[in-house]
């Protein structure tokens, strides 16, 4: 909905470095990302808790080492910086976390109605 500002060659055309403002779509898309990128990082940890109090320390583990890993690519870009290695850094957290959300989608897929309902859910 927000399209990101133009910059360093990017669409080809573009001039290198930065735009000299930042358009309200630019500044949207910054904010709607970072929002989004916060939400991820708090539904690893929110899993992570729910896998390690089900017994499955596997996932438990996976589940954190994805949120810091992402937060360390999220902080990495967050800094400004465009270097080779951070934007690199940013893409294989980005592909680790898309992977992650993925495989915890399809292990609660396939739990759906194999389970009895909590308390909550029997409406008690």
């Amino acid at each position: 909905i927000f399209a990101a500002d133009p910059m360093n060659g990017f669409p080809p055309g573009t001039p290198v470095g930065r735009p000299a403002t930042v358009s309200l779509a630019g500044t949207l898309h910054l904010v709607a990302a970072g929002l989004g990128f916060l939400g991820l990082i708090a539904a690893t940890a929110v899993l992570a808790r729910r896998f390690a109090d089900e017994g499955s320390p596997g996932w438990a583990a996976g589940s954190y080492a994805t949120g810091l890993l992402f937060l360390a690519g999220f902080a990495g870009l967050a800094s400004g910086s465009s270097s080779a290695g951070v934007v690199l850094g940013f893409w294989v957290a980005l592909f680790v976390s898309w992977s992650w959300l993925a495989a915890v989608s399809v292990r609660l897929y396939r739990r759906v109605g194999t389970t009895r309902p909590g308390p909550v859910a029997a409406g008690r």
